[in-house]
């Protein structure tokens, strides 16, 4: 970018705040397109904005991803849609899922149909592919505004280290999320002709063969949450990873260490700057009527020093 040069200076500290977890009610777009004037380079490079002072490219409930957009500069090279999921310590990130990579039309919108399942949280982003030179994809906005990029070649569903946050521009990327009431993982507004069964996509069975959904008003029974990969009892990291499930789709979680306060988190939960000596990691569900398990699951492990 003109003001640093480029989109892979101007590095500093953030973490992302995330947004309530839920089931959308309402189609909402994420992100924004424009005429982009901020060079973004070299090539290769994952971007992602986690904070914005326009609209927001987190997604504030569960959902489904329809579609993207990318108002393309002069010369534009192919793009990739991503979604990535920022873990607490803010510089890492995993990939929820992808779009095809796509040729773009110059000097115009772009938009493209997709289906992406997404929790609350999630993160749009976008992959720059191969250019000739640097490609304009973003704009100066708000200090409060925050992009993150990896450059070192492809990632997956495992953390990956990121650089950033570079302050103060904004992203050329959009996207639809749409809700997705039964949890088929099609959007209920553009691809689910059927949102009230999770069987069917197309148009509904005559009645009373659709299966009911729960009725959220009348829901009172907690979810039951449970540990599914921990620690060693024993273990001289001071980073551990821990992944856990609810017998109710949908659920959300809330996790604490110690005498820290609940906060929300997802699976796989990763623990970091662990102190010498024991620990105790709890875990509650939360299903889509807002029961919360009244017996978390429990963990306990100790982290040792070398050589004790």
């Amino acid at each position: 970018m003109r003001r640093t040069k480029t989109l892979l200076l101007g590095v500093g500290v953030a973490a992302l705040a995330l947004a309530a977890a839920g089931s959308a009610s309402a189609a909402v777009v994420l992100g924004s397109t424009f005429t982009p004037t901020e060079e973004c380079t070299p090539a290769g490079t994952t971007y992602v904005q986690t904070a914005s002072s326009v609209n927001s490219y987190v997604a504030p409930t569960d959902g489904v991803i329809t579609s993207w957009a990318h108002r393309a500069a002069a010369d534009p090279p192919a793009l990739q849609f991503r979604v990535l999921r920022q873990t607490e310590e803010a510089k890492f990130f995993s990939l929820v899922g992808e779009s095809a990579s796509m040729p773009q039309t110059a000097l115009a919108l772009n938009e493209f149909p997709t289906r992406i399942p997404v929790r609350s949280g999630d993160i749009i982003g976008l992959l720059v592919g191969s250019s000739a030179a640097a490609y304009p994809c973003a704009r100066p906005t708000s200090d409060t505004a925050a992009i993150w990029y990896h450059s070192n070649g492809a990632f997956g569903a495992i953390d990956t280290s990121f650089t950033g946050p570079n302050t103060g521009y904004e992203f050329d990327i959009s996207a639809q999320l749409e809700p997705d009431v039964d949890g088929d993982g099609f959007g209920d507004e553009t691809q689910d002709g059927c949102p009230a069964s999770s069987s069917a996509q197309g148009t509904c069975p005559a009645s009373g063969l659709v299966t009911a959904l729960p009725n959220l008003t009348t829901d009172t029974d907690p979810p039951d949450t449970k540990i599914t990969k921990r620690p060693p009892n024993e273990t001289e990291k001071t980073t551990v990873k821990l992944k856990f499930r609810s017998d109710e789709p949908g659920s959300r979680f809330e996790c604490k260490l110690d005498r820290k306060p609940w906060k929300a988190c997802f699976s796989p939960k990763r623990v970091n700057d662990l102190t010498e000596g024991k620990h105790k990691f709890k875990v509650r569900a939360v299903d889509a009527a807002g029961n919360t398990d009244r017996s978390p699951a429990k963990d306990g492990f100790k982290v040792v020093s070398l050589g004790s």
